[in-house]
């Protein structure tokens, strides 16, 4: 399989998987909710996706031609960047980021920047925190 199609198959398989289960940082929290009982360890959303890209390699070293793990691989990856991407609008995230004045900013790009900060931060409140 070339990589063009490669990649179409996988966002063809993460659109159905989306559909099925969820969004994405939603479902990468359960897993790391339930992992985190399992290992008995702290599990975060964000690393859910790596593992399972660590799992698609480990069944490659038995079977390297099999396509599935190469385009399970792929979208495990974009999922991953999703969740990262959607993890920077949680409150945990957002309320420990508080932006700062940036050296050549004027005072009205930081209370602008602030200001978005801070419509973030209200509307994330509603969402569940990260380190639950």
């Amino acid at each position: 399989m070339n990589k063009e199609d490669l990649l179409k198959a996988a966002l063809d398989a993460v659109t159905v998987r989306g559909s099925a289960y969820g969004d994405a940082y939603t479902n990468h929290k359960r897993i790391a909710d339930i992992w985190s009982v399992i290992l008995q360890t702290k599990v975060r959303p964000d690393q859910v996706a790596p593992m399972m890209i660590g799992v698609k390699l480990a069944r490659l070293v038995e079977t390297p031609d099999h396509q599935d793990s190469y385009i399970d691989i792929a979208g495990y990856a974009a999922t991953g960047s999703q969740v990262k991407e959607d993890e920077k609008l949680t409150f945990n995230y957002l309320s420990n980021n508080e932006p700062e004045r940036k050296e050549n900013e004027t005072v009205e790009q930081f209370n602008a920047r602030y200001d978005d900060w801070a419509i973030k931060l209200e509307e994330a409140a509603g969402l569940e925190n990260v380190d639950d």
